[in-house]
């Protein structure tokens, strides 16, 4: 599997937290972080089994060759065992990113076979979730229907969208834009959504995306 993020925009401060569940049989994984895939920063290496390491992360960065290796035998990572997890499905977490009223933020990605739901938030912290959006192929008596909501010490009224333009195994691209009023979402079908903000803030620190759900892209502008 191979996920690639471009235009995040990953500053130096800032917090990128990335989790997984391993599979059985993985001899190795990587995160790479850099320019392009020819400019990479950091090459982040968790072996379990690769020519003769054992159990063992490497470091390392490549801009025209692969530079000097770092060796980290403290070894957290176990097969078929989630590494960040929320029900042992995918997060995927930006933090520090400040996301400001007026500012448009594209999220793409690609619900895989067999998702029941998946959920993106913006918001201050995992406990302060100014917008919960969550499309639901089929989540207790929900059926392709997308629920927003907010958290604030607790989960406030529902808003429900049944326009659906979701589909397992398909990618979509969802638009989110807000002012101290409202959040505008633009759904890959065209259909305008609008959604209170509840907290009357104008910017958020906070985004993270839950689920059976591979993200494909960032992008604030």
């Amino acid at each position: 599997m191979v996920l690639t993020v471009d235009d995040l925009g990953f500053t130096a401060g800032q917090a990128l937290t990335i989790g997984g569940k391993v599979k059985s049989g993985c001899d190795y994984f990587s995160i790479n972080i850099g320019h392009d895939k020819d400019s990479v920063a950091l090459h982040f290496n968790p072996r379990f089994k690769y020519k003769k390491d054992r159990n063992i992360i490497v470091c390392n960065s490549n801009r025209g060759g692969w530079g000097k290796e770092q060796k980290e035998h403290n070894f957290p990572f176990q097969r078929d065992e989630a590494f960040k997890h929320i029900d042992d499905k995918m997060v995927f977490t930006v933090k520090d990113m400040t996301f400001k009223a007026g500012q448009e933020l594209t999220i793409s990605g690609k619900p895989k076979s067999g998702c029941s739901l998946f959920s993106i938030n913006i918001g201050h912290d995992s406990d302060n979730i100014a917008l919960h959006f969550n499309p639901r192929f089929s989540y207790e008596s929900d059926n392709n229907v997308i629920v927003c909501n907010s958290n604030r010490g607790g989960w406030g009224e529902e808003v429900k969208e049944h326009s659906f333009p979701f589909d397992q195994g398909e990618t979509f691209k969802v638009v989110f834009s807000f002012n101290n009023d409202q959040f505008y979402i633009k759904l890959s079908n065209g259909t305008m959504m609008s959604f209170p903000n509840r907290f009357g803030d104008d910017s958020f620190k906070h985004i993270d995306v839950q689920g059976d759900v591979k993200v494909q892209g960032i992008k604030l502008k």
